[in-house]
């Protein structure tokens, strides 16, 4: 699981990190907006529920596509190559424990005794 609001976070530079603006920074698409105190209502007609449906798969698409342009699963598969941390938690944005982990491997190529 990678979570795209933190990796956008660490990675870009925005004022705001919703997806909607992101899809108009990064990507130059438009994303609809829908409150999400009406998707009850969506439930009452079948076209209503397929627009709610198709605007869930158009959310996915965006931050598949947010994902691939800043290249995130092969800059954090390289980042846990590097510090010998779990893939999971670099996916996460766990950049506290990667530097850890940087610093532990160090440490231990140095003969230095960790507590």
């Amino acid at each position: 699981v990678c979570d795209s609001y933190l990796a956008s976070k660490e990675h870009l530079r925005e004022t705001t990190y919703t997806l909607q603006e992101l899809a108009k920074t990064q990507l130059g698409k438009h994303k609809e907006l829908i409150d999400f105190h009406m998707v009850p209502t969506y439930f009452s007609k079948s076209s209503d529920l397929l627009n709610l449906i198709e605007h869930n798969e158009n959310d996915s698409y965006l931050v598949m596509l947010l994902m691939f342009k800043l290249m995130i699963l092969p800059l954090t598969k390289q980042l846990t190559a590097l510090a010998g941390n779990l893939w999971s938690r670099s996916l996460m944005s766990q950049r506290a424990e990667r530097v850890e982990y940087l610093l532990l491997h160090e440490f231990h190529r140095l003969k230095y005794v960790m507590p």
